[in-house]
């Protein structure tokens, strides 16, 4: 059986359209990540932007501390996502 890759949906989000979200993504979150990591595990084919944060690339909280980070943090204009797909707005 031969791999066929999904079309990305193109979508809209303040302006930006997925491409320009990831870029802004990537420069808030994995900003620090060497750019041959960031080619290889997060751009790579099967990757998602959150694997920025998969294999200790770039900080982040986990388990307990993530939960208390996001009950705390401002969730005003904010949106839910999956990769290429806008699924809320808050």
């Amino acid at each position: 059986m031969r791999f066929q890759e999904k079309e990305k949906k193109k979508r809209q989000y303040m302006g930006m359209d997925s491409q320009a979200f990831a870029q802004k993504w990537k420069s808030v979150f994995a900003g620090e990540v060497p750019r041959e990591i960031v080619e290889q595990r997060i751009d790579g084919r099967g990757c998602y932007l959150w694997h920025a944060f998969s294999w200790g690339n770039a900080p982040c909280v986990e388990r307990g501390a993530a939960d208390a980070a996001f009950d705390a943090a401002d969730k005003d204009g904010a949106f839910i996502a999956e990769e290429y797909a806008l699924i809320a707005q808050i």
